[in-house]
């Protein structure tokens, strides 16, 4: 996936972790995840696709809702290089 994130130490003076968060940390998540429901290897977002789309071959897969994004996003499989 491809998108902003934020990145960095959380928590409080006593305990802090460092870690990323947002919307699009979600989405790559869920990607990761349905890899096995699609019997893929590598699967990838329409924000990814739209910026290597010229150097690959994709297929699309589904659209999946993602919690706190407002619209379903379509996903695609990699399916070879260009």
């Amino acid at each position: 996936n491809s998108g902003e994130v934020n990145i960095g130490n959380f928590g409080t003076e006593n305990r802090l972790f460092y870690s990323v968060s947002g919307n699009h940390v979600n989405l790559a998540h869920l990607l990761l995840n349905s890899n096995r429901l699609y019997n893929t290897n590598i699967i990838i977002s329409d924000f990814t696709y739209q910026k290597v789309n010229n150097s690959i071959f994709g297929r699309e897969l589904d659209k999946i809702n993602v919690p706190g994004l407002k619209e379903p996003h379509k996903i695609y499989e990699v399916v070879s290089l260009k």
